[in-house]
C-alpha cells in the first residue's frame, strides 16, 4: 500500500469512530435557576518614569596661556646665558628657559575651576496594584428533577444547554 492510500483510510476511520461517537450524544436543556459572576483578583503592574534633577560637580582644566609660557621660556634663557661658558652655557641657557616656561605657566592663571550643575536623573517604577476581573459564570441548573452546579465562559440565558450521553444498560 503507498503513504496517499494509507492517509485517506486512517482519516476515514477516524471519521466513522466520530460520528459513531456522536451518535451516542444527545442534547438536552436544563432550567436555569441562578447566574453568579465570578471574579478573580490578579495584580496589575503599570511602568512610569520618574525623574529629578541631581547636583553633579564638574571640573574644568584651565587654559595654558601659552604667550606667557613661551615670553617666560625666553626670558629664562637670557637669563640662563649670562652664566657659565662653553658648554656650561648651553645647559645654563637650556635650564633658564625651562624654569622661566615652568614659572610662567603657574602663574598665568592655568588653574582647574569646580562647579556644579544640575542633571536629570530619571529611571522606570511600577505601579502595583489589585483588581477585579470577571472570570466566567457559575450556573446552578434543573434537569430531570435534580439539581447540578457548573461554571460557564458566557451567560447562558433561562436555559443551558446540555450534553447527555446514552448507553446501553446491559445486566
Amino acid at each position: 500500500m503507498n503513504k496517499p492510500m494509507i492517509t485517506a483510510l486512517a482519516t476515514a476511520g477516524l471519521l466513522v469512530a466520530g460520528l459513531a461517537q456522536a451518535a451516542g450524544d444527545q442534547y438536552a436543556y436544563g432550567e436555569v435557576l441562578s447566574v453568579t459572576p465570578q471574579y478573580r483578583t490578579v495584580e496589575v503592574s503599570n511602568p512610569r518614569q520618574e525623574c529629578w534633577d541631581q547636583p553633579v560637580q564638574r571640573t574644568t582644566q584651565g587654559q595654558r596661556n601659552t604667550a606667557a609660557v613661551i615670553a617666560g621660556g625666553v626670558a629664562g634663557g637670557l637669563v640662563g646665558s649670562r652664566f657659565g661658558g662653553g658648554r656650561g652655557r648651553d645647559a645654563a641657557i637650556a635650564a633658564g628657559t625651562l624654569a622661566g616656561a615652568g614659572i610662567a605657566d603657574g602663574l598665568s592663571g592655568s588653574e582647574s575651576r569646580t562647579y556644579t550643575v544640575n542633571e536629570r536623573q530619571c529611571r522606570t517604577v511600577y505601579d502595583r496594584r489589585t483588581e477585579e476581573r470577571h472570570d466566567g459564570y457559575r450556573v446552578r441548573y434543573r434537569y430531570d428533577g435534580r439539581e447540578y452546579t457548573t461554571r460557564t465562559n458566557s451567560h447562558p440565558g433561562d436555559r443551558i444547554r446540555l450534553r447527555v450521553s446514552v448507553t446501553p444498560d446491559h445486566y
